[in-house]
């Protein structure tokens, strides 16, 4: 990626890489180089601005619940985790294996991230309100659409919300003989957003 060469050592590249091997437990030579031959703008990419939202966002999704207030408390707690440099080996090691399978994620703007999770979060509601789920101990928790994802597929989040994940899901949903989602709300709120990639 020619534009590295404009980008100062200290500046720029040192803090990026520096954050990325902090928050994500990046340590192996080779996994890095994997991450930047797979997407080499993410070294162009502003910390403050772009790489810790991100991740700090996709943290959150990885390690999502259905359980509302668990929701509240664990983006609470990664959000004040990364601040103080404190980070689980577990949410290290969600993080690394999602942006190994997919560093191009951390190229995609927030809000086209929060887009899909809110789609996803909906198909998770629409789910629980139509599916008769077995009784679970309140103990166990069962991971969010959105989580599972980003967790066993996230190339799928760089995929058209409106061209193409949508369309899907309502083609599926027919041929399953499920109800299909109602987007047209979703699908106005993101346009009004120019969330909707």
């Amino acid at each position: 990626h020619a534009q590295v060469f404009n980008l100062s050592v200290e500046t720029n590249l040192q803090p990026r890489i520096q954050f990325i091997q902090d928050r994500c437990g990046f340590s192996k030579s080779q996994e890095w180089m994997q991450l930047l031959k797979s997407c080499p703008a993410i070294l162009g990419l502003s910390v403050q601005d772009n790489l810790k939202p991100t991740i700090d966002f996709l943290a959150m999704v990885l390690t999502d619940t259905y359980n509302d207030q668990n929701q509240y408390d664990r983006k609470n707690e990664i959000v004040a985790n990364s601040e103080n440099g404190e980070n689980s080996g577990t949410e290290q090691l969600l993080l690394r294996k999602c942006l190994l399978s997919h560093p191009q994620l951390l190229a995609l703007s927030l809000s086209n991230l929060q887009s899909k999770v809110a789609y996803f979060d909906y198909i998770d509601k629409l789910e629980e309100t139509t599916i008769e789920r077995p009784t679970v101990s309140s103990t166990i928790s069962t991971s969010s659409l959105a989580s599972r994802i980003a967790t066993k597929s996230p190339v799928i989040y760089s995929l058209s919300l409106k061209e193409n994940i949508i369309p899907k899901i309502n083609f599926l949903s027919k041929v399953w003989g499920a109800s299909a989602p109602r987007t047209t709300l979703l699908e106005q709120d993101a346009m009004n957003h120019n969330n909707y990639e």
